[in-house]
């Protein structure tokens, strides 16, 4: 039983880590038959693992067609964002004092580096992992439950606004600007910019969806 459970755990996890970092794109469809030859395991088990991420949404599973990725709709990016926009400003308005300084400032210094420019999958991972930070710091599982929960809807959204570079660009600075003001203890002004940084995302991101419907 429980090495069941294992495998349909590494399944799940090698495709919904495809799903998020869109190496399945909105619309494609799951090669089974790739995962089965890549993780070494059973069709069992992927099935397992394939209902498990249809009860999350992020699949469908078509009769006579095969399991596609679900597509990203504009309502999934107006409520994935109307809860970053509520949590992410008040975990630095009334936490930031419990952030790491020393991290944030290896933050600025890879986000200072030329090359993440030519470099969007190291970005967006950073963009991911610093957001993440700024959650967790409130110790608060509820909160960061809920941002788990909407974290695969909001790293595709992020990897697909991204591919225009000027948007990839002008995230790199919103997010510096986030940072000093973190190093300055200015959490006030941390918050105030990380609303305005989530509002233009949000923007590119609707823009993105409304383009593909």
């Amino acid at each position: 039983m429980m090495k069941a459970q294992t495998l349909k755990n590494k399944a799940y996890t090698v495709i919904k880590e495809k799903i998020m970092t869109c190496e399945y794109m909105p619309g494609d469809f799951i090669n089974e038959k790739e995962i089965i030859q890549q993780i070494n395991v059973s069709r069992t088990p992927i099935r397992e693992a394939i209902i498990l991420l249809e009860q999350e949404g992020l699949v469908s599973i078509l009769p006579q067609r095969g399991v596609m990725v679900n597509r990203i709709t504009l309502q999934d990016v107006i409520e994935a964002f109307q809860v970053r926009e509520v949590i992410e400003p008040y975990a630095l308005k009334h936490f930031g004092s419990r952030l790491d300084k020393e991290t944030f400032k290896k933050y600025r210094e890879m986000l200072s580096d030329p090359e993440l420019l030519s470099d969007h999958e190291k970005g967006n991972l950073l963009d991911d992992e610093m957001h993440m930070s700024i959650v967790k710091a409130m110790n608060n599982h509820y909160f960061t439950d809920v941002i788990n929960a909407i974290r695969v809807q909001t790293h595709r959204l992020r990897i697909l606004s991204n591919r225009l570079g000027l948007r990839f660009i002008k995230t790199i600075d919103e997010h510096i600007e986030i940072i000093d003001a973190i190093l300055a203890e200015k959490y006030d002004l941390a918050a105030e910019l990380m609303s305005k940084h989530l509002a233009k995302a949000k923007e590119a991101s609707i823009n993105h969806v409304v383009g593909l419907e």
